[in-house]
């Protein structure tokens, strides 16, 4: 589905410089971007570490696999892009975004409902698998589609 460039109404029909609300909301969106960057996530690697009981080696691993993987998923929104829109895409990439970033504010816990489930379920492995399909979304959504 492709909106037409009218919806929600035609950028001409104002009166002032469109260009430079497309600034700011650019602008906006960039740092809408700053969780899937590195520099949004780096304050929260100590944090990680202690509640995911994983070490830092395994963290920075879960982050390159899905920061790898990601990388190799994106032409597939690039399409999205063209066929649907920036307007579309962006904006069901910014909702993603968030939706990401609040799984991975609970993974503990997550991890802890899946030990209760399924006992014998290590702690670790589960949290490094949870993180590192995280970090996939949150790269994918965040430093590779919304930037």
């Amino acid at each position: 589905m492709h909106l037409p460039p009218h919806i929600p109404f035609a950028p001409t029909s104002g009166r002032f410089f469109y260009g430079w609300i497309i600034l700011a909301l650019g602008t906006l969106g960039v740092l809408m971007s700053t969780p899937g960057q590195t520099v949004g996530v780096s304050p929260f690697t100590d944090f990680l570490i202690r509640d995911l009981g994983i070490s830092r080696t395994s963290l920075s691993l879960a982050y390159l696999i899905g920061t790898l993987s990601s990388s190799f998923t994106l032409t597939h929104a690039g399409h999205a892009y063209d066929v649907h829109g920036a307007r579309l895409v962006g904006t069901v990439v910014a909702i993603a975004l968030g939706l990401v970033l609040l799984m991975l504010s609970v993974i503990p816990q997550t991890v802890a409902v899946l030990q209760h489930l399924f006992t014998g379920l290590p702690a670790t492995g589960t949290a490094f698998v949870l993180v590192t399909i995280g970090f996939f979304f949150l790269r994918f959504f965040g430093q590779g589609v919304l930037a």
